[in-house]
């Protein structure tokens, strides 16, 4: 996979196509709809290129017999043909056509190291999240259908009250059902439980959370917010529970950069200066890889960190940062 990662094509030249196995015969009729649509491209070279590289794909796809990635085109390097199968089962099919080949999919598959579990919920939503490497992938989330508290008193409180009580207890063995479908079957290192109020805290002292999972909760953080808003926002509030997670220590070597920016310190940012600078640098930060600037960093004891897009500090490193970005021995 490493040899796709600094390739590029022209326009929407690179074919790149997830693929279950048993979902092959909707792959082939996809790829002959977009033969024809690859017919309206204005530009002769590009609807040729375009055309050559989905024949190809079409090809590569009555060869496979297990769940596989295929990525094919004409690139900087040269034609590139391949078809690789995936390290796990693929949910669903994938189809991307543009100037660089979709390896998202594939690196969060190729995710090493211990994988962790964030359940956020209070009695409106629900939403679980695993964490491996540099990744966090929602995989479970749902609105409830309890009732919100009853204001006025009397016997119609009362009854109301009870129904109340019904559906929340309703609502946790839903939410139990579901979180023990998906983590059971994980190798889970920890788990978190978070929300706002004190509705987590019923969730797991009243034991709904499973007895095999409750061994694994690591800790339990509020957030202001429930449902997916708040996945991220318990991470936040969880770092020190997660230190063997790479998205953890990437985030901090983007915040030590901030810090010592916002001084006026030893920084420098832009590939143009990261560069002239490699010798003076302790940490070199990218956003993406960039093979000679890894080469020239082993040769000058640099350690040098790629940041994930994903988060706030990822994008911000790319976006505002053009990607590139150093802590300096010395100036």
């Amino acid at each position: 996979m490493d040899e796709l990662k600094n390739v590029y094509g022209r326009g929407t030249e690179l074919i790149t196509l997830y693929v279950p196995f048993d979902r092959v015969p909707d792959a082939t009729k996809l790829l002959r709809d977009e033969i024809g649509k690859a017919s309206n491209i204005k530009s002769r070279t590009t609807r040729q290129a375009v055309t050559t590289s989905i024949k190809s794909c079409q090809e590569k796809l009555k060869a496979i017999n297990v769940d596989s990635a295929i990525f094919v085109g004409n690139t900087n390097i040269g034609w590139i043909s391949q078809a690789i199968e995936t390290p796990k089962p693929l949910t669903g099919l994938i189809y991307r056509c543009g100037s660089e080949f979709f390896l998202d999919p594939l690196e969060r598959m190729s995710d090493s190291g211990p994988t962790y579990a964030i359940i956020n919920l209070d009695l409106h939503e629900v939403a679980l999240a695993v964490l491996c490497g540099v990744h966090m992938d929602v995989l479970f989330d749902d609105e409830s259908q309890v009732p919100s508290k009853m204001g006025r008193g009397g016997q119609s409180a009362r009854r109301f009250e009870k129904n109340r009580k019904i559906a929340i207890t309703a609502w946790f063995r839903k939410c139990s059902d579901k979180i023990s479908e998906i983590l059971l079957s994980r190798d889970i290192e920890g788990i978190v439980v978070s929300g706002p109020g004190l509705t987590k805290n019923d969730f797991v002292d009243r034991g709904y959370l499973h007895h095999e999972l409750m061994k694994k909760v690591v800790g339990i953080v509020d957030t202001g917010y429930a449902g997916v808003q708040g996945l991220k926002e318990a991470l936040n509030g969880s770092e020190e529970l997660f230190t063997d997670l790479a998205l953890v220590s990437q985030r901090k070597s983007v915040r030590a950069f901030l810090e010592v920016l916002s001084k006026d310190g030893k920084v420098t940012y832009g590939r143009q200066q990261v560069m002239a600078n490699l010798n003076k640098s302790s940490i070199v930060l990218l956003s993406s890889e960039d093979v000679e600037i890894k080469k020239m960093a082993e040769t000058s004891g640099t350690n040098v960190v790629i940041v994930s897009a994903e988060f706030e500090e990822g994008k911000m490193l790319r976006d505002v940062f053009g990607g590139y970005a150093a802590l300096l021995r010395y100036s």
